[in-house]
């Protein structure tokens, strides 16, 4: 079954940016609570720092099968690095944009 928003942009064109989301159904995605008899095994999160600042991560846990579960995202425009490392969780093992070795180099500082 086809979103709205896939349908818009698919038939008529209509390609809209959704501020503060990665994709406009993100949140039907997320996990808000950890699942009863599942195993996690690490947490993981990517990271793109985009072309014109618009920095999006989102985060979330492997289960013992490898099923990625996203349980968070953070996306926001026109901010520093040091802002948005205030809005990571720290227990994450993180993958970054490669193409972007001196903004990881100061993320992790």
């Amino acid at each position: 079954m086809m979103t709205p928003t896939f349908y818009e942009q698919e038939y008529n064109c209509a390609f809209t940016v959704v501020e503060g989301q990665v994709y406009p159904d993100f949140e039907s995605a997320v996990v808000e609570t950890l699942l009863e008899g599942l195993t996690y095994t690490k947490w993981l999160g990517g990271i793109d720092f985009g072309t014109s600042n618009p920095f999006a991560a989102v985060w979330g846990f492997l289960d013992a099968n490898g099923m990625l579960w996203i349980t968070g995202e953070h996306y926001v425009r026109e901010r520093t690095l040091s802002f948005h490392a205030q809005h990571l969780p720290r227990d994450v093992h993180w993958y970054a944009d490669p193409s972007s070795p001196g903004q990881i180099a100061e993320l992790k500082s």
